[in-house]
């Protein structure tokens, strides 16, 4: 869900919402909490930031659990160089942010 910037007209009084899509025009039908009238305006969209952490490193077991799901069947043969490359996963860092 998406983070929400609102500001009050009268008093200038900001603050977020994290809010789904449908509700981002409810706060706007509220009082101010801080002066009481019922002036409030949406502001700027802030999308949400993702990321990964990409110096984990698989357990151990998760070579093996590869393995087995290879094995009986559970993954089609034309995805088996990919969960190899997934066991055999290092950690490195990207650096992003």
């Amino acid at each position: 869900m998406p983070t929400y910037e609102y500001h009050c007209i009268s008093c200038g009084h900001r603050f977020d919402e994290f809010l789904a899509m449908k509700d981002r025009g409810k706060p706007e039908k509220k009082a101010c909490t801080v002066c009481g009238e019922k002036k409030i305006k949406q502001g700027f969209f802030t999308p949400p930031v993702g990321g990964c952490d990409a110096t984990l490193k698989p357990s151990s077991d998760f070579k093996e659990i590869i393995n087995k799901m290879k094995h009986n069947g559970l993954v089609p043969p034309k995805y088996h160089d990919n969960l190899d490359r997934a066991a055999n996963r290092d950690g490195r860092s990207y650096k992003t942010q």
